[in-house]
């Protein structure tokens, strides 16, 4: 009898290492499955996968909503641009968020830098444009026929022609130069 139970307890040894492989297996598979998907360390989809009692749907929603916070944590610090440590569970509204979500100084500070350098690439963008039409308003250009002045712009109008209607411009002085106009630029604040 003896023998017996030693063979019954073998066999039911036997099967619970081999459904206790084939659930390791079936673990690791999801595992490897959800880290591919979320694009994430087999250890942490493997702590989602524990955190939501295996269950690949729960997991992948619990991972979409941490990652869904990260962008919203780092969408908020690079609006602020004034470099807070973290984004906790006060900033969200009561009842919505069931975790905090915690961001280091230096991952706040890169989320921070991109949007500053690309308003400030716009700001010097911008004063740029602004004082070279400052410097077209202040100069003119000027037709001449002998001593008398036939048309007079700002260069800034002169160029705004040039670029719309570059061909009849080009044509016009052309034929202004055969018929003995001259063209000069000149500063108002020297005459």
């Amino acid at each position: 009898m003896t023998e017996m139970n030693a063979t019954m307890m073998e066999n039911a040894t036997a099967a619970m290492t081999e459904t206790s492989n084939e659930v390791q297996t079936t673990q690791y598979e999801m595992t490897e499955q959800l880290a591919g998907k979320m694009h994430i360390t087999l250890t942490e989809a493997r702590a989602a996968l524990e955190a939501a009692g295996w269950n690949m749907l729960t997991a992948t929603h619990m991972l979409e909503q941490e990652e869904f916070l990260r962008k919203q944590a780092l969408y908020a610090a690079a609006e602020s641009c004034a470099g807070s440590d973290a984004t906790t569970q006060d900033d969200t509204p009561a009842g919505k968020v069931t975790h905090t979500v915690a961001m280091d100084r230096s991952t706040v500070k890169k989320a921070a830098a991109k949007p500053k350098k690309n308003r400030q690439w716009f700001s010097n963008l911008c004063d740029h444009l602004r004082r070279m039409v400052a410097f077209g308003n202040r100069n003119r250009f000027t037709v001449f026929k002998g001593n008398d002045a036939i048309l007079e712009m700002p260069v800034t109008a002169l160029a705004l022609l040039l670029l719309f209607s570059f061909g009849t411009c080009a044509l016009l002085m052309a034929v202004g130069l055969f018929a003995g106009c001259r063209y000069t630029v000149t500063n108002v604040a020297e005459a």
